[in-house]
Formats: structure tokens, sequence, C-alpha cells
């Protein structure tokens, strides 16, 4: 909320997409596209790709653009649990101590949508990379209300229920697709370069218990 509510110069040299979910929805369509070409597609997971990218792009069609002053907020675009720096109790820190917390790796910064950042957080795709949490709609409407708590007024809510809506789905398929073309990089001899936590997660990212989860969470 600290960060979104940071105002943004007109002169900030960071992207500004007209659109940032029609970006996105771009990006995931051609990621697939890539996979759909290649000699690693496997018919079951093409089934529910075509099925998420089927959703999300009536989603897209039937929406709102999103106004001017809901594109003006600084955007990491990638804000896994694992990018947030945030000081330990243990270590002395008290709720009403002035000590903050730092948010890391700017690789990917905009200036676009809040939605975009608290839907990417909030999707159980996010959470499961780096835990075995998966945060359901209950849990991550919690976490929404909470956000907007914290953002206290600095900025306005405008359509941003409807984009978070959409850009949880959007998330979701990102990580479908994200692991539709890993098919490709680490089959196509690339393997050496994969993480023990990517030879972990893609198979249960793939599989289609987990899919299914993803379309009960996200897509319905």
């Amino acid at each position: 909320a600290d960060v979104h509510a940071v105002p943004v110069a007109p002169d900030c040299p960071l992207h500004r997409p007209a659109d940032p979910l029609s970006e996105l929805f771009a990006e995931c369509v051609e990621r697939f596209r890539l996979y759909r070409a290649s000699a690693f597609e496997d018919a079951r997971i093409t089934r529910w790709g075509e099925r998420f990218i089927a959703a999300a792009g009536d989603g897209l069609r039937s929406s709102t653009p999103p106004s001017a002053e809901d594109r003006a907020h600084i955007v990491n675009t990638e804000p896994l649990p694992s990018h947030f720096l945030l000081p330990h109790p243990q270590n002395g820190y008290r709720p009403d101590s002035p000590s903050r917390g730092a948010f890391i790796d700017w690789e990917r910064a905009i200036v676009g949508e809040a939605a975009q950042d608290v839907a990417y957080f909030t999707a159980p795709t996010t959470t499961f990379w780096d835990s075995e949490y998966l945060m359901t709609r209950d849990s991550a409407a919690e976490a929404v209300e909470q956000y907007w708590r914290a953002v206290d007024g600095r900025f306005a809510r405008g359509s941003f229920d409807e984009r978070y809506r959409l850009y949880r789905m959007m998330t979701a398929l990102r990580s479908v697709t994200w692991c539709c073309r890993a098919l490709i990089t680490y089959g196509a001899g690339s393997a050496a370069h994969q993480t023990s936590k990517t030879a972990a997660k893609l198979p249960v990212y793939l599989s289609d218990d987990f899919m299914d989860l993803v379309a009960r969470e996200c897509f319905e």
C-alpha cells in the first residue's frame, strides 16, 4: 500500500502500458503458442490451457478499461513473499517501532494498476511456489481488505475490485503458461539450469489436481 501510494512523476521512465491486463494476456497467449508448436505438447495440459485462455479472454473483453487514475501506481508486478524483507520480532522489532520492511526485486516494474500487484500476491499459484500454502478466495478477500485499510484513503479504490478479479485470473494463466513454456526450456537441454524448486514444483503445477484447484479458485 505504501509503494502504491508513492506519487508518480510525469517524467518517470518506467513503462506505462495503456492496458496492463491486455499486455499480460498477450504475453500468456504467446507463451502458450510456443508450447503448442513444440515437441513437448501434452494434450491433457493443452486442454487446461485452452480452457483458461478462453475464460481469461472472455473476462478481458467484457471488462471496463482502467481509468488514468487507476493506472497511476508504481507496480512491482512480481510481489512474491520472498521479495519482502521484514524485521523479525526476535530481533527487537515492535509493532510501534519506526523500523520498516523492504520490498526487493524490481526487474519488471511498471506504472500501472495496484490490482495487478495485489492479485499476484494473493493468487494460489504465487503462494504455493515458495511454500505449501494455498491462498483461497476467502483468505485472499481478507488480505485485500487489510490492504485497503492500509491504503487509508491515500488513493481511490476506483475499478479495483473488477480488475483485481481479472488480474487474479490472469496471474493463474500466467503461471500455467510459464509452466508450459518451462517444459520446452528444460526438455530441450537446459535442465542443468533447472533449480531444485522448479524440478519439484513443475509437475505439481501441471497436474490435474492443481489445475482443477486453479480453475475453482481463480476462474469460476
